[in-house]
């Protein structure tokens, strides 16, 4: 069977945790809601280049938890009730977050608790993260095109759709993938040390491992992929604003985005490299002092 293949078998017995009963996923599918929706809510303000779509960084923080500790079910649920929350509190986007907002982040984080129920590892999680993440902001992305086409029609054509696809598929996967990539390990590893009772078996082994290495490549692959369609965008920008849209969001998002992240990248790689030295001296040293 190939890598791919194996990547996206489903387990044959999902290695959970004992003892989690019905309601306290429902309790913690209300929580993710809750908290997606607060924390959701406090960036809303910021919005896109095109003057529709938040910035959101919660949505690859908090469902991302409660996929790895609780499965598909809660964070799929608890992700499109806080994704709706937040579009309630925000004027002008109740009926686009119906329309697109449930959909694409129930797809997404149901997607990411599937692929990772039973068979966690930082190496996977890293690769469900941009899997995941580019899907579901893809599909997010295209309903949104839907909801101009249906309640906006005098405004809306199939390039314009189009290049608001792309531009806010690339707007929330390159402020998304960072957080995910940076913050959720930190955070996994504290609840599994500090309530070993929620994770799942799993999860508890890969925790006490080092990460930084994986993160480091998925950050250096893709910032490397979307840094070269930045420059992309600055050689031939007449390649966007076929659309009817200016070329400079890509060109900032796609040119800015990716550097930032190939830098990060690097500052990972770097304290992964230093982080393994004093280790590497302490397991040398018995044996030059004997």
């Amino acid at each position: 069977m190939t890598e791919i293949g194996k990547y996206f078998r489903k387990p044959a017995m999902p290695s959970r945790t004992p003892g989690i009963s019905r309601s306290r996923k429902v309790a913690a599918t209300a929580l993710c809601a809750a908290l997606y929706g607060a924390t959701g809510y406090m960036t809303s303000f910021i919005q896109s280049p095109w003057g529709f779509g938040q910035f959101r960084p919660a949505a690859a923080v908090v469902p991302v938890i409660f996929a790895v500790l609780f499965g598909p079910w809660v964070a799929g649920v608890g992700a499109a009730l806080g994704s709706q929350i937040t579009d309630t509190l925000t004027p002008g986007y109740f009926l686009s977050g119906i329309i697109a907002g449930m959909p694409g982040n129930f797809l997404g984080f149901y997607l990411y608790g599937w692929l990772l129920r039973g068979r966690f590892s930082w190496r996977r999680f890293v690769l469900t993260s941009a899997f995941t993440l580019f899907a579901a902001n893809l599909v997010t992305a295209a309903l949104v095109a839907v909801y101009y086409a249906i309640f906006l029609p005098s405004v809306f054509n199939l390039a314009w759709g189009a290049a608001l696809t792309v531009g806010l598929t690339a707007y929330w996967f390159i402020t998304m993938l960072p957080f995910a990539l940076t913050i959720d390990p930190a955070l996994i590893r504290i609840v599994s040390r500090s309530k070993p009772e929620l994770a799942p078996e799993d999860v508890l082994r890969a925790a006490i491992k080092d990460e930084t290495k994986e993160v480091a490549f998925a950050l250096i692959v893709t910032g490397s992929a979307v840094l070269a369609i930045g420059l992309a965008f600055f050689t031939k920008p007449e390649v966007v604003q076929l659309a009817g849209v200016p070329a400079y969001p890509l060109q900032i998002l796609f040119g800015g985005g990716g550097a930032a992240m190939l830098a990060l990248g690097f500052v990972f790689l770097l304290y992964g490299r230093l982080a393994q030295k004093p280790s590497s001296a302490r397991e040398a040293k018995p044996e030059g002092g004997r």
